[in-house]
């Protein structure tokens, strides 16, 4: 198992506040470097973000093509993590731009002010490129991406009706609380999110993978991808994958992956509750293929590390794994719920 790094070095006097957990930014976005943790405390909920370079992109001097991203409002929180499609130039940025953008418009379209360093950013247009889909859903969604519906009208092909959209064009009033938070709300913004990628990386340059979730502070939320990128439940050192990874055909998976922009992106949508002691974690496949491949070794491995909110640094520590044949950037975002 897993042994987290103790507590920083005290050099004289020890400061009492300096291990008070921090307040969590409204706003905070990372990765496209080395190594960067980040993280903070709000209302009963410890978010704690790491990204790390793979070996592959540090022995070549290269920065990760990983990103992360959240915005906070008085109901709920947006999470984001996009991974930039190494194949294509200039999927770095797209997966910085991504970040920024979905976690901005899905706290919008939850009433939230996602105000903070950075000022706002909106984007125009849809989406158009050319990349193979990865496979299974909790519900799926073909389509183009317009920017002119609000939210996008997708047709999940599963057997859950899609929830029913807010009528109008102006999202929900600002400070909505987490019981005025319902599944209409949390999948518009989700959705909302999307599109917003979608329209931002129109013209380019890159590709990304996109994973966005919204959540209540209560524990219920809604979740959204494009690609391989994942989100997973985290209880009782148990792992649970809201989106299946399993080929319907039989066959070997593809190493390519859905991404955005692109013209009619295969959107998988799923459903989420969080409880007590749990945790919410985004990944990038840097941290989902060995999670996946390793379920004697790395999955209870990190399980147990991450049973309860490490430091951010505690945090990167553990991304940062060594194990042979893992060479691609990970990221984590991870969301744990008070007891």
């Amino acid at each position: 198992m897993i042994e987290l790094p103790s507590a920083p070095p005290v050099l004289g006097r020890g400061s009492p506040a300096a291990g008070r957990p921090g307040r969590l930014a409204p706003r905070g976005y990372g990765g496209g470097g080395g190594y960067c943790a980040d993280g903070g405390d709000h209302q009963g909920w410890a978010l704690r973000a790491a990204s790390i370079a793979g070996v592959r992109h540090r022995l070549a001097g290269v920065p990760a093509d990983d990103a992360y991203g959240w915005a906070v409002g008085s109901g709920g929180l947006v999470l984001v993590v996009a991974d930039g499609v190494g194949s294509v130039a200039g999927s770095g940025e797209a997966a910085q731009t991504a970040v920024r953008v979905a976690s901005v418009a899905g706290a919008e379209a939850l009433g939230c002010s996602a105000t903070g360093s950075g000022g706002s950013e909106r984007a125009t247009g849809s989406g158009a490129s050319e990349h193979s889909t990865g496979s299974g859903a909790s519900e799926r969604s073909m389509g183009g991406l317009d920017a002119d519906s609000e939210p996008p009208a997708f047709e999940p092909s599963g057997s859950e009706p899609p929830a029913s959209e807010p009528s109008g064009s102006e999202p929900p009033p600002s400070g909505l609380d987490a019981a005025e938070l319902d599944r209409a709300d949390l999948d518009a913004a989700v959705r909302r999110a999307v599109v917003a990628v979608g329209e931002a990386l129109r013209d380019g340059p890159g590709a990304t993978t996109l994973v966005v979730a919204a959540v209540a502070l209560d524990g219920r939320g809604r979740v959204a991808r494009v690609g391989d990128s994942t989100a997973l439940v985290l209880g009782a050192g148990e792992w649970r994958e809201l989106f299946s990874e399993a080929d319907p055909d039989g066959g070997s998976m593809s190493t390519l992956t859905g991404a955005l922009p692109a013209a009619r992106p295969e959107v998988e949508l799923a459903d989420l509750l969080i409880g007590p002691g749990e945790a919410l974690v985004l990944v990038t496949d840097g941290i989902g293929d060995p999670l996946r491949d390793g379920p004697g070794t790395v999955a209870p491995a990190l399980g147990a590390a991450l049973a309860s909110a490490p430091t951010p640094l505690g945090l990167a520590w553990v991304v940062d794994f060594s194990r042979q044949g893992c060479h691609d950037d990970r990221t984590v975002l991870a969301l744990w719920k008070g007891a």
